[in-house]
């Protein structure tokens, strides 16, 4: 029990530190799009709720970008490895079937030479075509083998992308619950302590947060998105 105790300590502690990295990560984030729309940073990073500068519209739509750009990169490399493999294998079995036509051609020079006659020959001919036939067919199936791995691949990997999106709208939708998650396991407090007075009171104003005090930057047409998130007074 002791070490149970202990196994679900480190790990909560793992989460927070992973948590604060996120947040510091965010904020570092945030500064680089302030200083790219040419803004002061407290326009787009307020400090009174250091979560609500974590899921921009900005930095959510990077992240899809940078997902479907590994995912498709992904699927190429997969691509090319498996016809590279049906390539070295089609090369192979030309190899052999080469091979074999070879000895079955000296074998039958030497017994048509030396015993049997023109109906040995007319026989081997025949099964020579039936060995070239089989290999024809399992060089077929092999090809109709890895395309179905490739087809069902490829299925799982827009089965995936299709996960990873509506699990991003689901953040976005749901933001109040992240937050709620993140400060239920402590993490980042002391980040969202450090900032927590960002932003100059003067530039705020009365406004119809659900009553209470909001920065006038959530009149701001790009950060509209950001108008749902009360500042308490």
């Amino acid at each position: 029990m002791l070490l149970l105790l202990l196994l679900v300590n480190s790990v909560m502690d793992l989460l927070s530190f992973v948590e604060s990295v996120r947040v510091a990560v965010e904020l570092l984030f945030c500064w680089f799009v302030s200083l790219a729309f040419l803004m002061p940073v407290d326009s787009l990073c307020f400090g009174e709720d250091i979560f609500g500068c974590s899921f921009s519209s900005v930095f959510i739509i990077i992240i899809i970008i940078i997902i479907i750009i590994i995912i498709i990169i992904i699927i190429i490399i997969i691509i090319i490895i498996v016809i590279i493999i049906i390539i070295i294998i089609i090369i192979i079995i030309i190899i052999i079937i080469i091979i074999i036509i070879i000895i079955i051609i000296i074998i039958i020079t030497i017994i048509f030479i030396i015993i049997i006659g023109i109906i040995i020959i007319i026989i081997i001919i025949i099964i020579i075509i039936i060995i070239i036939i089989i290999i024809i067919i399992i060089i077929i199936i092999i090809i109709i083998i890895i395309m179905i791995i490739i087809i069902i691949i490829i299925i799982i990997i827009i089965i995936i992308i299709i996960i990873i999106i509506i699990t991003i709208i689901i953040i976005i939708s749901d933001s109040q619950w992240i937050k709620t998650y993140a400060l239920s396991i402590g993490a980042g407090s002391k980040v969202y302590q450090s900032f927590k007075k960002i932003g100059s009171p003067s530039t705020w104003k009365v406004d119809k947060c659900n009553g209470n005090f909001c920065p006038n930057f959530f009149r701001h047409p790009i950060l509209d998105f950001w108008k749902h998130l009360p500042i308490d007074e």
